[in-house]
């Protein structure tokens, strides 16, 4: 009997033709890196495998058997801005920071070093962030509100004097009225507060009072010390200080 097949789609056709696209697309068989061949001279293609992370860094690192070339210590990175942010907390701790310690350590946390101009130009810039800036005109960070153009605006319009009360404006509002008296307990103070930087009023006006004036010494008037304490030997002349009587305790 007569089959009804269609010309534009066979099954081993389209399993053919998916076969190649998976050849085409699926990677190349890998090939095992040998260390002890392949180190001398490695190469790098793809499907390469390696054995362990460390054994792909060794060959990444160099293609000579051994590393030869000296460690760069220049980073573009590391400006004067950069150093002045990162390292102005330990300036402020040591003001006298010498360059050349700044310099060993930078080159301890990053292992880089900078020049000597760097190191200067961060200095100043670290001095600015622990100080402040004092540079400049103060009238530039004031608001304008505080400046003598504001005042001028505002007592522009002429303000007309009044010969008395009668002249002021009449609303329809309650009367202000003080506070009501409370009597606060205690005296009552008859001298007023002074002020913190006010000078001390005695207590008496006519008492000279001891402090401002030298001791003088009664025995050789001599300054800064007294009778008691005098090494010189004593003054005929001037009379002894009454001596002082001691009461003696009653034996029960």
């Amino acid at each position: 009997s007569p089959t009804l097949t269609c010309p534009n789609s066979s099954s081993s056709e389209d399993d053919a033709v998916g076969e190649v696209r998976r050849k085409k697309n699926r990677m190349p068989k890998g090939e095992d890196f040998r260390p002890e061949i392949d180190m001398a001279n490695p190469g790098f293609k793809i499907g390469l495998k390696f054995a362990t992370a460390e054994l792909f860094r060794k060959a990444v690192k160099t293609f000579n058997p051994t590393h030869v070339c000296s460690k760069g210590t220049k980073n573009i990175h590391a400006t004067a801005a950069w150093l002045a942010e990162r390292y102005s907390g330990k300036l402020r701790l040591n003001p006298n920071w010498t360059g050349s310690s700044f310099a060993e350590q930078v080159h301890q946390d990053y292992g880089y070093r900078p020049s000597r101009a760097t190191l200067y130009r961060a200095r100043a810039l670290a001095v600015d962030i622990v100080e402040g800036w004092f540079h400049g005109n103060p009238e530039d960070f004031c608001d304008a509100v505080y400046k003598k153009e504001a005042y001028l605006r505002a007592y522009e319009p002429m303000i007309m004097p009044m010969t008395s009360q009668d002249q002021w404006m009449k609303i329809n509002l309650p009367a202000l009225l003080p506070l009501k008296y409370h009597k606060q307990p205690g005296r009552p103070k008859k001298t007023r507060k002074q002020a913190v930087d006010e000078p001390k009023q005695p207590s008496n006006p006519y008492k000279l009072p001891r402090y401002g004036i030298p001791l003088k010494c009664g025995n050789c008037s001599g300054e800064w010390h007294n009778r008691i304490s005098c090494k010189e030997p004593r003054n005929p002349h001037i009379k002894p200080t009454r001596s002082r009587k001691v009461a003696k305790k009653k034996l029960a």
